[in-house]
């Protein structure tokens, strides 16, 4: 303040000492008076900022971090499921345990409880599926991947209406951790190049790298198809090119490692009632 009341005396003092002329004005003395005393106003309120900083005012923000959506938990909702495959039974997909079915590169097998396939080499998609037909339902499986890298692809086949041609859903897991849903309608085009719904997106939900193991769920009720992962909500799409019931299965396409092989634990289905 002391700083501020010298430099107003100082200012006043220089004013005082300007002439005026004998024409000038009341409005022009009072409009000096007036710029003295705003000018004296300022310096005080500069000053005492100087002297006495405002501490910056804090506002409330809203928290814009994402958080992680609820786990899926269909018995909560669905009961019971219809049916299961798992360690004590894998009478429904055409392997024995013990066997090993030799499809190209691919090695079908059960063995440990487990129903598993197996790439020799690269470059080859193979899909295995269950003679089941199923309609609206909620779809689980759960997966072990053995020595895999980058983009070695796994994941669960649904809605295909034959063994052989390879139309359907493909829920797709890469080894790196990204998701997809490739949809294949036009039996003659192959698997690799059909369309791609969700662009290959990553997500921290996948457990990725080798020796992992994920849960991967399928909502499908007529044209509305959602995508869990480990039980927590991935994304939902509306199609209605394929509605039909349809056999569902795992596959494989090792892109990258030589012996890829991937195991399935258990698999269920619920029915979902419209």
């Amino acid at each position: 303040m002391r700083k501020a009341f010298v430099l107003v005396l100082l200012l006043i003092t220089a004013l005082a000492c300007v002439p005026f002329s004998q024409q000038e004005s009341f409005e022009d003395k009072a409009a000096t008076q007036v710029a003295i005393a705003f000018t004296a106003t300022a310096l005080d309120a500069t000053v005492s900022t100087l002297e006495n900083p405002v501490e910056p005012t804090v506002t409330d923000q809203p928290d814009t971090r994402p958080t992680e959506s609820p786990l899926f938990d269909p018995t909560e909702d669905l009961g019971n499921p219809v049916y299961t495959d798992n360690s004590s039974s894998w009478n429904t997909w055409s392997v024995n345990p013990g066997d090993q079915i030799i499809e190209s590169i691919t090695t079908v097998s059960v063995a440990d409880g487990k129903l598993s396939m197996q790439s020799s080499q690269v470059g080859k998609f193979h899909w295995w599926l269950n003679y089941r037909l199923i309609d609206n339902a909620y779809l689980e499986a759960i997966y072990e991947t053995g020595n895999c890298s980058g983009n070695d692809e796994y994941g669960l086949v649904f809605r295909a209406p034959d063994y052989f041609n390879g139309v359907g859903y493909y829920f797709t897991l890469t080894c790196d951790g990204k998701f997809d849903l490739r949809e294949k309608a036009d039996p003659n085009s192959l698997i690799q190049d059909n369309q791609l719904r969700f662009g290959m997106q990553s997500s921290d939900l996948i457990n990725s790298g080798p020796n992992q193991q994920n849960s991967l769920g399928v909502w499908m009720n007529g044209e509305s198809i959602r995508l869990y992962i480990n039980k927590q909500f991935l994304g939902e799409i509306t199609d209605a090119e394929l509605t039909a019931s349809g056999h569902f299965g795992p596959f494989i396409y090792a892109r990258k490692t030589p012996g890829f092989k991937i195991s399935l634990k258990e698999i269920s289905y619920w029915a979902i009632d419209n």
